[in-house]
C-alpha cells in the first residue's frame, strides 16, 4: 500500500467544559444584541421528543410573572438542548438568557455570569472562538467579584477559558488555567482536560495517570453508564491509539459507543466523535470497508448537527479521503 496516511481522530480537539451547576459536576461584551420575544426560539423547535418538554417550558416562560421564573425554565430548556448536542438550536435561547439575565441581574449577580458561560459554551461548541471568548472572560471576572478568587464556580470558569485556549492551539496559558483550577478544586473535569491537553503535546506519562484518576472519579459518581464516564474512556483510548495499542484503543472505544449510544443517542455528536475514532482504527488495521461504514455514519450524524460548513464534517471528509486513496493504492497493487 505504500505509506499510509494519519487519519484524524477527535478525541484531541475536545476538551469538555464544566457546567453551572457545582463543583466537580460534567460540566458585556461579545452578546447579540437583538432580542427574541417570549419562548420564541421554542415555537422553531419541531422535534418530535422535544414536543411535550417544549409545550410544558413555553407556556410557564410566557405565563410566569415574574422574570426570574421565566430565567430558570429558559434554563432548563436551553441547556437540555446543548446536553443534546443541538447547538444550533440551543443558540437563540442562550441569547435570550444572557439578555433577560442582564436586564434582571444588572452586571454582578451570579445567575448573570451563569447565563454567560452558557452563551460562551454555546459559540465554543459551534467554533465560534472569537465569540466564545470574551464571554467566558466576562463570566470569570463575575464570578471572581461574586463568588471569591477561590471558589469552585472560578475553578469552573477557568477550566471553560482552558477548554477555548486549548481549541485555539494556545497550549501554555490552557495548562496555567488548569492548574490554578485544580488547586481550587481536583474534579473529574478538569483532570480529564489537562490529561487531553498532555495528550495533545505528546507527553504521555503525565496524561494517563490523570484520565485513570478522572476514570475512579466518575466511577462513584455518576457511575459508569454516564456521558462523563464514556468521554473519558474515549481519551484513554486515543491515548492508547497513540502509542500504536489500537487493540486496547478499539476495545475502549467500542465499550465509549455502546454507553453513549444508551446515553446521549445515535444522532448526538459524542457519538459521531467515537464512530469516526473506530474508523481511524479500522483505516490503520488495513479494514479499510469497515472504517469507510464507520466514518459514513460519523459524518451523516456531524452533518445533521453541525451543518456542512464545520471542522468536525472536514476531519471526516478527509478521514474518508484518505480512505478512497488507500483503497486506489489497493486496485492499482
Amino acid at each position: 500500500m505504500g505509506k499510509r496516511e494519519h487519519c484524524r481522530t477527535s478525541v484531541l480537539f475536545f476538551p469538555t467544559f464544566v457546567n453551572r451547576f457545582g463543583c466537580g459536576k460534567a460540566q458585556c461584551t461579545g452578546v447579540p444584541s437583538f432580542r427574541i420575544g417570549h419562548a420564541g426560539f421554542l415555537d422553531r423547535l419541531v422535534w418530535p421528543d422535544l414536543n411535550r418538554r417544549l409545550s410544558v417550558a413555553k407556556e410557564t416562560i410566557v405565563n410566569r410573572s415574574n422574570r426570574a421564573g421565566q430565567i430558570a425554565e429558559l434554563r432548563k430548556v436551553v441547556m437540555w438542548l446543548y446536553d443534546k448536542g443541538r447547538y444550533h438550536d440551543a443558540l437563540p435561547g442562550a441569547v435570550q438568557l444572557v439578555d433577560w439575565s442582564r436586564d434582571s441581574h444588572g452586571s454582578s449577580y451570579p445567575e448573570l455570569a451563569d447565563s454567560i458561560n452558557i452563551l460562551a459554551m454555546t459559540y465554543h461548541a459551534l467554533g465560534q472562538y472569537d465569540a466564545a471568548e470574551p464571554l467566558h472572560v466576562e463570566a470569570l471576572e463575575l464570578r471572581r467579584r461574586c463568588n471569591g478568587e477561590r471558589s469552585c464556580a472560578v475553578a469552573m470558569s477557568m477550566n471553560n477559558l482552558a477548554a477555548l485556549h486549548f481549541d485555539c492551539g494556545k497550549f501554555g496559558k490552557s495548562e496555567e488555567l488548569y492548574l490554578r483550577s485544580l488547586e481550587i478544586d481536583r474534579n473529574a473535569q478538569t483532570l480529564h482536560n489537562l490529561g487531553v491537553l498532555y495528550h495533545a503535546m505528546g507527553r504521555f506519562a503525565e496524561a494517563k495517570p490523570l484520565f485513570h484518576e478522572a476514570l475512579e472519579i466518575r466511577h462513584e459518581a455518576p457511575g459508569e453508564n454516564s456521558s462523563s464516564f464514556a468521554l473519558t474512556l474515549n481519551c484513554l483510548a486515543a491515548l492508547y491509539f497513540r502509542m500504536s495499542d489500537y487493540a486496547q484503543a478499539e476495545s475502549l472505544w467500542r465499550r465509549a459507543l455502546k454507553i453513549r449510544g444508551r446515553v446521549s443517542g445515535r444522532r448526538h455528536p459524542d457519538y459521531a466523535r467515537t464512530l469516526n475514532n473506530l474508523g481511524a482504527v479500522y483505516y490503520i488495521l488495513g479494514e479499510l470497508a469497515r472504517a469507510e461504514r464507520f466514518f459514513m455514519r460519523a459524518l451523516r450524524i456531524r452533518r445533521q448537527v453541525f451543518g456542512d460548513i464545520h471542522g468536525e464534517c472536514a476531519q471526516t471528509l478527509d478521514n474518508l479521503g484518505s480512505v478512497s486513496r488507500a483503497k486506489g493504492r489497493f486496485k492499482k497493487a
